[in-house]
């Protein structure tokens, strides 16, 4: 009897979880249906790590556009230009401008940061998707929500650095020193 009480009540907790997704997503869709304009709203912040050209580095990219309320729309994006493409991305709406600055300053304190153009940012975040399709890889899926606010950003001309030497994807090493080889070995094997 005490394995069907503990049992109903895991099924219980499951469809509660499982509301609360449904209940956040239809959340976000509602805040994000108005962003239909978003290529119009002014760009507030473009930050890009400093050391974007130094091929041992991922690259985040922080753009901010103002929304009519005078709060922003926020997106955060990880660039790997060695192997991965778009590693990491995500969206936040109804952000404040002095919460952008903080999360400018914390990224700083561990990767040095710079204002840049959106369109090198756009650039770089093109080539880092480019670079990872042709080593068959697709972008992470918060990817989707995130680029809108990439709209109506042309790229630039510059030259973004890929791969590693001779650009040969390159397979970097997790925090803990492992090879990050099961996320860097696409159909095909690069690197294998």
């Amino acid at each position: 009897m005490a394995k069907n009480k503990s049992a109903s009540k895991r099924r219980q907790k499951n469809r509660q979880q499982k509301a609360l997704k449904r209940k956040r997503a239809l959340q976000a869709t509602r805040s994000l249906a108005d962003i239909r304009h978003i290529g119009t709203w002014p760009i507030a912040d473009v930050w890009m790590s400093e050391q974007w050209q130094n091929q041992e580095t991922l690259v985040q990219i922080l753009i901010a556009r103002t929304r009519p309320n005078g709060n922003h729309i926020l997106a955060v994006f990880l660039v790997d230009l060695q192997c991965l493409g778009v590693k990491n991305a995500f969206l936040r709406d109804n952000v404040d401008h002095e919460t952008v600055q903080l999360l400018v300053s914390q990224t700083d304190t561990t990767t040095p940061m710079m204002q840049c153009s959106p369109e090198l940012a756009m650039q770089v975040i093109s080539a880092g998707l480019r670079y990872a399709r042709e080593l068959g890889f697709a972008p992470h899926p918060d990817f989707r929500r995130a680029k809108v606010l990439l709209t109506g950003i042309e790229p630039s001309d510059d030259e973004v650095p890929l791969g590693g030497v001779e650009r040969q994807a390159v397979l970097l090493r997790g925090p803990r020193g492992r090879p990050l080889r099961d996320l860097c070995s696409p159909p095909g094997n690069i690197g294998a």
